[in-house]
């Protein structure tokens, strides 16, 4: 559905809000925080403790609006639905 990079600000740009892309059903979000924090120059190993963090939610209503506010640390992963 989309792919993308966070930026300095945090942010993924040009994320999907609306339009064909999204459908009912569930979905799937892979953060890959062991390349993310590599690139960082933090030295989480390789395999990182969390390599690829993986994430599944469900659109149900179309009409509602699902943003995804992710904390990602090399150690955890906290993600929720905000409004």
């Amino acid at each position: 559905m989309a792919q993308g990079q966070v930026g300095a600000d945090g942010v993924v740009p040009g994320s999907i809000t609306s339009g064909e892309g999204i459908v009912r059903g569930v979905h799937v979000v892979e953060l890959a925080a062991g390349a993310y924090y590599r690139a960082l120059g933090i030295d989480v190993g390789s395999p990182a403790f969390q390599e690829t963090a993986v994430f599944r939610f469900t659109v149900v209503d179309l009409a509602e609006h699902y943003h995804l506010p992710v904390k990602l640390s090399p150690w955890g992963l906290s993600i929720w639905r905000g409004r």
